[in-house]
């Protein structure tokens, strides 16, 4: 689960299977880099 949190501060729990379901729809995307600016 990622942890999404926007300007007003609300945070968006995204599953893993939800994010893999939203990146297979683009055939040509090989690579996906997740930076945080703030991790725990």
């Amino acid at each position: 689960m990622i942890a999404l949190v926007d300007e007003d501060g609300r945070t968006h729990r995204l599953r893993a299977t939800h994010s893999g379901q939203v990146l297979t729809d683009h055939r040509s995307l090989r690579l996906v880099l997740l930076n945080s600016c703030e991790g725990g």
